[in-house]
């Protein structure tokens, strides 16, 4: 695969067992603990680099205690984008707004199901590098092997995602004690 830039790329291991949290209907503890950290940001680039000192009036600090009590009683994740938009409407200022983050969605080139005590690639997109590589249906998936790379634009940013995909596998409200290395390397190429 030929690339214009140097990119520095993650190999994803798999590991086979336990590693996704259950669908809930209420915020995690990890999610609400994402918001305030959001909140506390964004106050804090309100603070450093707004145009107006005196916030056109608005107290920030009584607006940032109404956020985050919103946030710790916010029944969904929009409920605690909605108590940061909130706070940034009340600076009654047409060019300072909230845009929440969007879910981000990586699609596979293959799937792999498990059969039994063991994972199987039983999907291919046809014509992916994946197929191009020799990857064939019925293929058997073992813990440990490279399942994805993540390309980034520099060290920086590998490390940045690493840290992210390691975070980002916690089982419940809580994450991993002592979570499996799920980052294989960061190659520089």
């Amino acid at each position: 695969m030929a690339l214009s830039k140097r990119l520095t790329h993650l190999s994803v291991l798999i590991w086979v067992f336990i590693l996704v949290s259950p669908v809930s209907a209420q915020v995690s503890k990890v999610d609400r603990e994402k918001g305030r950290k959001m909140l506390t940001d964004i106050v804090q680039m309100i603070r450093k680099h707004y145009y107006d000192p005196h916030f056109h009036g608005a107290d920030l600090d009584a607006l940032s205690k109404e956020a985050d009590e919103k946030i710790s009683q916010a029944p969904t994740i929009a409920a605690m984008f909605a108590a940061i938009a909130d706070l940034l409407r009340n600076l009654n200022d047409s060019h300072t707004y909230f845009l929440p983050p969007q879910p981000v969605t990586y699609r596979h080139q293959w799937e792999m199901q498990s059969i039994g005590d063991k994972c199987y690639v039983v999907w291919i997109e046809p014509g992916s590098e994946a197929e191009v590589k020799g990857l064939k249906l019925g293929d058997q998936v073992s813990a440990g092997e490279t399942i994805g790379i993540v390309y980034c634009a520099d060290p920086a940013a590998a490390a940045d995602a690493a840290r992210r995909i390691q975070a980002s596998y916690h089982i419940g409200d809580q994450p991993l004690a002592n979570p499996p290395k799920l980052v294989k390397e960061i190659i520089n190429e």
